[in-house]
């Protein structure tokens, strides 16, 4: 991937999802910071983030954009436009 190297924090918003994720290795960087609700913040810091964000969408509400605030923004504006269509 190109583009600036940007850290990225995901939250895991719940047990099943995590579960999924943590039996995968998606980045070199990643590190999980667990919660006391089961859930966890995924961290890592990745060049460009468009193919993260297609993944990012495939989970639904299951993974919540905590940072960087651009990321999150695309990711909110792709759920409202998916939600317009189908909705």
């Amino acid at each position: 991937m190109t583009g600036a190297e940007t850290e990225v924090a995901l939250h895991i918003r719940d047990r099943q999802t995590l579960r999924y994720i943590e039996a995968r290795r998606l980045h070199p960087t990643q590190r999980f910071a667990p919660r006391a609700d089961g859930t966890a913040v995924l961290t890592m810091t990745v060049r460009g983030t468009e193919e993260l964000r297609n993944w990012i969408l495939s989970f639904g509400p299951h993974i919540e954009v905590l940072k960087p605030r651009a990321l999150r923004e695309e990711v909110r504006a792709q759920h409202a436009a998916a939600a317009a269509l189908n909705g």
